[in-house]
């Protein structure tokens, strides 16, 4: 069974809080800014609300989405959060 996403803007899961962060033409991403591990710390979903990946292949793809500014709407706390990592 696949998950599927609601229009929440918070996911809550035993590793904690993923708020919808980044989306582009295929992918919405969510992610657990407490979280280091890159096994763990972003969720990718596509655009019929299944998830994609929930491991280091959806951390992958969203940083390199970040990267190449391959998006269309950037969730204020993630640039918040790009802003203090510099």
């Amino acid at each position: 069974m696949r998950t599927k996403l609601t229009n929440s803007k918070v996911i809550t899961t035993a590793l904690g809080d993923y708020h919808r962060a980044l989306e582009t033409l295929h992918h919405i991403y969510f992610v657990n800014f407490d979280e280091s591990d890159e096994n763990g710390s972003v969720k990718m979903f596509n655009r019929n609300r299944e998830i994609v990946s929930d491991n280091y292949f959806a951390y992958g793809a969203f940083m390199e989405d970040v990267e190449n500014k391959r998006y269309t709407w950037m969730s204020e706390k993630l640039k918040e959060s790009l802003e203090m990592s510099k």
